[in-house]
């Protein structure tokens, strides 16, 4: 199960969002979070809808590009998060190409 988290001029909007295949590929979610993705991992073990987020990944450059703060995110993720947002809940939507980002944040 995944989320998406709009930040728009009436504020956040949630929506359930399901991959168009079994996994959701780099090129789906860079046009669900409107560019480069990056992977937040303050936002892991936290609670969403009373389930337990497995990641969250946002807009590379939303604060570069001054995309708004979205606050519902911000609130998961425990840092400042500007933009769409895209949550995932379930491991088993793990992409290949997700697992690069992941072993990568772990080695710093």
């Amino acid at each position: 199960m995944a989320w998406q988290l709009n930040r728009g001029s009436e504020g956040t909007m949630i929506e359930e969002i399901h991959p168009k295949g079994k996994d959701f590929t780099l090129k789906e979610m860079q046009e669900r979070v409107g560019g480069y993705v990056e992977r937040v991992s303050s936002a892991e073990g936290r609670t969403f809808a009373s389930q337990t987020v497995n990641t969250m990944w946002v807009n590379e450059e939303g604060l570069l590009k001054q995309l708004a703060v979205n606050p519902i995110a911000t609130d998961i993720a425990g840092q400042v998060i500007h933009g769409t947002a895209v949550i995932i809940m379930d491991k088993d939507a793990y992409k290949e190409w997700m697992v690069p980002y992941a072993e990568e944040e772990e080695e710093e």
